[in-house]
């Protein structure tokens, strides 16, 4: 059964690997939000509620969850594929699932790297106790927000060559950041300090309803305890590509970049997963 026909989970399944000093089991996370999403088992009870209640505001929310991932997906087989890239960069990766960047990076070109990181204390456990894998893979703990520190990180150092081109994926991970952060220029400076040719590959949700963008981040700041930015407008999104060249599509609903199957369908609704890959110039 393929991703996009998996039934929602209903149940509370308890993660596999014990609860990390620094996380709130009892406050949602945006991270086990998506692992419930994607029929994970590494949520707590506090995430499915959330979970459910975005679904009351937005319905399609679960469908839009899958199809930023399988959007990822596609762009990381076409850096391979095409543009012949083989060092990634995943900022806000997540639970570790079923798939996973490296795995797919990897039967593109077998020596593909991935450095995954993210601020979820949970995240980075089960990352590093499920996806590494020596001389192919390593998780951090970080953020956009510290993007420099990431790339002088020890296991980014050792696991990327930055005389060549990186595909950075921040897909679905820049509405959780706030206004404060000025996500635009986060994106900029950390593509700054990426060799020319580098590609970023980056999703966001969208509306262009005041009160559905109002209802979402309201919901979702309540539900994390403010570690949520906002729902953007799609002017606003296309502008992280800015001064870039997009590859494919403009920016627009991931599925209508380069859909593969009927699985990369539309998904109607107030609010949207907005994307789009772009080269950075030079």
């Amino acid at each position: 059964m393929g991703l996009g026909q998996r039934p929602l989970s209903k149940t509370v399944e308890m993660p596999l690997v014990r609860t990390p000093r620094g996380a709130d089991a009892s406050v949602a996370s945006t991270a086990r939000m998506y692992d419930f999403f994607l029929d994970g088992k590494d949520h707590y009870p506090a995430d499915q509620r959330a979970c459910h209640r975005l679904m009351d505001i937005a319905p399609q929310i679960q469908a839009l969850a899958r199809a930023q991932r399988r959007f990822q997906f596609r762009a990381v087989r076409e850096m391979g594929r095409k543009h012949q890239v083989t060092q990634f960069i995943d900022f806000g990766c997540g639970m570790p699932a079923w798939e996973n960047t490296h795995q797919v990076a990897r039967r593109v070109h077998d020596a593909s790297t991935v450095l995954y990181v993210d601020r979820d204390p949970m995240v980075v456990a089960h990352g590093q106790a499920l996806l590494e894998e020596e001389g192919s893979s390593a998780v951090v703990h970080g953020d956009l927000r510290e993007a420099h520190a990431v790339l002088a990180h020890s296991d980014a150092i050792e696991l990327l060559d930055f005389t060549k081109p990186v595909a950075v994926l921040i897909v679905s991970v820049l509405h959780c950041l706030s206004d404060e952060d000025d996500p635009h220029a986060l994106v900029a400076d950390l593509m700054r300090q990426l060799p020319a040719g580098s590609y970023l590959i980056a999703s966001h949700l969208v509306s262009e309803d005041a009160l559905t963008r109002e209802s979402v981040t309201r919901l979702m700041r309540e539900s994390t305890g403010g570690l949520w930015g906002r729902v953007r407008t799609a002017r606003e999104v296309a502008a992280f590509f800015k001064d870039m060249d997009v590859i494919g599509p403009p920016p627009g609903p991931v599925t209508a970049w380069r859909p593969e199957t009927g699985l990369d369908r539309e998904v109607p609704g107030p609010i949207l997963e907005f994307g789009a890959v772009a080269r950075k110039r030079g």
